[in-house]
């Protein structure tokens, strides 16, 4: 879809049990379960990146083998406010619960 530059929008992710949902404003706007692999520790750390995929520096091409293979991905273009990080997933009524609580 698209999001209309200028305007405050309240973006949530969660993953869990090998799902991904995708929430804008509120709304579940659509959901991910081809999330193949498993999670493991790197052997070399990397910093913290939100918006964006693993530093570029670092990405090796599908099949290469690796902890860094990169098949794509987009790149978030705006500011973000007020990031969050939960230890638990967030049902889709928590989501909404928190957009409705802090919209503008």
């Amino acid at each position: 879809g698209t999001i209309e530059r200028g305007v405050w929008h309240h973006y949530v992710v969660t993953f869990g049990g090998g799902n991904m949902a995708f929430y804008i404003d509120g709304f579940l706007t659509k959901t991910w379960t081809n999330t193949p692999g498993t999670l493991s520790t790197l052997a070399t750390p990397v910093n913290l990146v939100i918006g964006q995929s693993l530093p570029t520096s670092i990405f090796v091409a599908p099949g290469a083998g690796g902890d860094f293979e990169n098949y794509g991905g987009d790149y978030f273009k705006g500011d973000l406010d007020e990031v969050r990080i939960y230890k638990s997933v967030l049902t889709a009524a928590q989501v909404n619960s928190i957009y409705t609580v802090e919209k503008p």
